[in-house]
Order: C-alpha cells, then structure tokens, then sequence
C-alpha cells in the first residue's frame, strides 16, 4: 500500500467517561465519501483514511463533525498524512529503551513561543520536552504514571488541546501500511 493516499486521524479521549465506542461503530460513524475507506488500528483512538479529499484541517473538521453527531459528545480529532507519521517513527526525536518510554503530542498548531517557553518549564530530570512544528515529543525515563505530566497539563501550558501516542504505535503504524 502506498502511505501517499492514507491519513491517520489520532482521536482524543475516545473511549473515556464510560462511554465505550467500538471500532466497527466508529467506522460506520466515520461512513463518508470525502474519507475514503476507513479503518481503525490498534483501539479505537487511531483511525486510518484511505484515500481522503482535502486537507487535514477539512478532514480534521469532518470527523469531529461526524462523531459529535454519532456519538453525541465531541471528540477532538488530529490528522496526519502517513507519511508524516512514518517519518516520525523512521527519526524520532527521543530513542525509546529499556526503562524509557517516548511519547508524541500531536496538536492541531505549532505551539507559540510563550507557550513553548511554559513548556519547557514542565521538564524535569525524567521528563524530556521537545517541540518540532505541530508536535510534541516526550521522553520519559521511568514509569509514565509516576510522572507528574499528563496530557491535561501539556494541553494548560500549551493553551491547546492534543493527545498522546507511543513512539511505537507510531512506528506500528509505519511499518503495517508505509510499504
């Protein structure tokens, strides 16, 4: 499959509050000529486009647009084309390893200079920040719920929202549909 005709849209707080939304539900909702073939990978928060028209921002607004209306809640939506994220996984910012955990923040805007000075503030000896263009990247050594950062106090000191992905869901999702 060719990674040029396949969006990935990174859906935030999906299944939370105990609402549960399976993925063939999500589908369905999602059923629109202007996405293309929809699928879902992993859980249900990671939603892949084949074949979409218009840009992530269009998309981005047609699926919250869909799942508001299907699901009766609004679920803030993040696009990116494969090929970002497979440029992602091929060079992250941070290595992950033993005891090291690497997260991405996908935002929906590059954040501000005062927002990104807030930012780094948040850093701590375990916790590594690093802003590159419309995401976030998070280095944690240790375990990740014992850091006191959150996707909460990313999206306060970034005065946006976002959510989070493992590096290696991303490289997953590379490696299953980038050949």
């Amino acid at each position: 499959m060719s990674d040029g005709s396949y969006s990935v849209g990174f859906l935030r707080a999906v299944n939370v509050g105990g609402r549960t939304v399976t993925k063939e539900q999500l589908c369905s909702i999602l059923e629109h000529p202007r996405l293309g073939t929809v699928s879902t990978f992993l859980a249900s928060g990671n939603v892949l486009f084949q074949g979409p028209a218009g840009a992530p921002a269009e998309i981005e607004t047609l699926v919250e647009a869909a799942l508001e209306a299907g699901l009766g809640y609004r679920v803030e939506t993040f696009v990116r084309s494969l090929a970002e994220v497979a440029a992602m996984a091929a060079k992250p910012v941070f290595e992950s390893g033993e005891g090291v955990a690497v997260h991405v923040g996908f935002l929906r805007a590059a954040p501000t200079a005062g927002a990104l000075k807030v930012l780094k503030g948040l850093a701590t000896p375990e916790d590594q920040l690093e802003a590159r263009g419309r995401e976030i990247w998070w280095r944690r050594q240790g375990r990740i719920s014992d850091s006191p950062l959150s996707t909460a106090a990313f999206g306060r000191a970034l005065g946006q929202p976002g959510t989070l992905r493992t590096l290696r869901t991303l490289q997953r999702l590379g490696d299953r549909y980038s050949s």
